[in-house]
């Protein structure tokens, strides 16, 4: 019985030693991994002849990249959406999704987070979460007075947009949840980047419970985030190449 409790107590340590010190070890290689990328690509907006400012945005002691496109002054109702890609994806790589949107009254803002392309590293869990407020935040202030201040999120950047969503000031107007995943198998199986493919015009962001066009209802949905507003699975225009 003595040796059974003895052998009990040691697979209980070697539990609570794998809590304190493999978690964390876990954590570092996983954010080594997943939260890191390459410098931005040479594409901005002005490559498809866009307007647009270069942002750095800051956050804790960090500096975000992004590139802000202002729709034309003309359009009504007025109408920003602000991106938040996939993990391990660039700001260069939403280049013609910005063009999509300046073609369709909508202004946009798309940002790299911690330790992805030209922003400041590292990229970490925590630092992810600091960043989605950070750069809400700074959305806010270059949209103030627009009626409608929307989030997109992309893939795995539904995570840190969702998480963080009730920090945000103000609320936002509507929230689109695109190519989200229902477990880490379905995350892994998806690949490629962001690619914009041109649909019929339905309508945009601007109108009264609107979208980025000829989006495909997600099965199931049914969580609300905004007046008008229901959660989406993957808008036509933003499916990933294969």
């Amino acid at each position: 019985m003595k040796i059974k409790h003895r052998r009990l107590g040691l697979i209980l340590l070697v539990v609570l030693f794998c809590v304190m010190f493999c978690r964390p070890i876990a954590i570092h290689i996983s954010e080594k991994e997943f939260l890191a990328t390459a410098p931005n690509g040479p594409e901005t907006p002005a490559s498809l002849g866009i307007p647009f400012d270069r942002l750095k945005i800051a956050s804790g002691d960090r500096q975000l990249d992004g590139f802000l496109v202002r729709a034309p002054s003309t359009c009504q109702p007025q109408t920003a959406v602000l991106i938040f890609h996939g993990v391990g994806e660039t700001i260069s790589q939403w280049v013609k999704a910005q063009q999509f949107l300046y073609e369709h009254c909508t202004s946009s803002i798309v940002f790299d987070y911690s330790g992805h392309g030209d922003s400041t590293k590292p990229g970490t869990f925590r630092n992810l979460r600091e960043d989605a407020v950070a750069a809400y935040g700074a959305f806010a202030v270059q949209f103030v007075g627009y009626g409608r201040r929307c989030v997109f999120g992309f893939s795995m950047g539904n995570g840190p947009m969702l998480e963080s969503i009730a920090n945000f000031r103000p609320q936002p107007s509507c929230v689109i949840v695109a190519a989200a995943f229902s477990s880490l198998r379905d995350a892994g199986a998806r690949s490629g980047q962001p690619e914009v493919r041109p649909v019929p015009d339905s309508g945009h962001l601007g109108q009264r419970g609107g979208r980025v066009p000829q989006p495909r209802a997600a099965a199931g949905c049914s969580q609300r985030y905004g007046p008008g507003e229901s959660c989406f699975d993957e808008p036509a225009n933003f499916r990933r190449s294969s």
